[in-house]
């Protein structure tokens, strides 16, 4: 009897991808979104959390890649998370954090046991894909990608006050600055020097760009975070 194929290659299980700009229909797109098909899949489970998309933004987005997601074989569920039914994340395969708004996820990461929940998922093999404002949430904190935005956006806006807590999972250590390639000369320009004043390293990713950690990466992370702490 022929062994069944994976629904999910092994080499990307346990893996946590953090994009730009998640899938859109794009040709400098393209790798991201063959990616996103490669995990997607007949026969996989995906979740869709639509936290950061509650405030109004990206809801556009929401329905077209839910979609390619199902066009290519996947069962989609779409949900909004909050502390009481964060263990159904563990029956998918998938679990894919929209963009748009910061604030609703950090929220949620500040109020809830989202961080256990995640890191169990993923070292039990589970796919995650955080995009922009849903990959933020994955860095320890937002503070200065709030603050960089807030000045770039002339203290206007919904970055114009501070959260409640800008404190993220943890699970990587970096300034994600996700849709790079959209700011003028003169943003990124105000940006750089906001990193020369401040010290610190911007992670700029252009649309259609990600970076991929695997559970190692995460833990060892964690425990850098946790002996910084002592």
């Amino acid at each position: 009897m022929k062994a069944k194929k994976p629904v999910i290659d092994e080499k990307y299980k346990g893996k946590l991808f953090l994009t730009s700009n998640g899938y859109r229909d794009k040709e400098e797109n393209q790798n991201f979104n063959n990616l996103l098909k490669a995990c997607t899949g007949m026969g996989v489970n995906a979740l869709f959390v639509n936290n950061s998309t509650l405030t109004g933004h990206n809801q556009m987005n929401t329905p077209l890649i839910m979609k390619f997601m199902q066009d290519n074989g996947a069962v989609v569920q779409e949900v909004t998370l909050n502390v009481g039914n964060l263990d159904m994340i563990k029956n998918f395969d998938v679990v894919y954090f929209a963009g748009g708004d910061i604030a609703p996820l950090f929220e949620l990461a500040n109020n809830s046991n989202l961080e256990q929940v995640m890191l169990s998922y993923l070292q039990n093999g589970g796919v995650v894909f955080g995009e922009s404002a849903g990959a933020i949430v994955f860095t320890e904190s937002c503070e200065n990608v709030w603050k960089l935005k807030r000045m770039l956006a002339d203290n206007k806006g919904k970055y114009a006050d501070d959260l409640p807590s800008f404190k993220g999972l943890g699970f990587v250590d970096l300034n994600f600055y996700p849709h790079w390639n959209y700011l003028t000369q003169e943003q990124k320009a105000k940006a750089e020097q906001y990193a020369e004043v401040y010290k610190i390293k911007i992670t700029a990713l252009n649309d259609g760009q990600w970076l991929e950690y695997g559970i190692k990466d995460i833990l060892m992370q964690i425990v850098r975070r946790k002996m910084h702490r002592r």
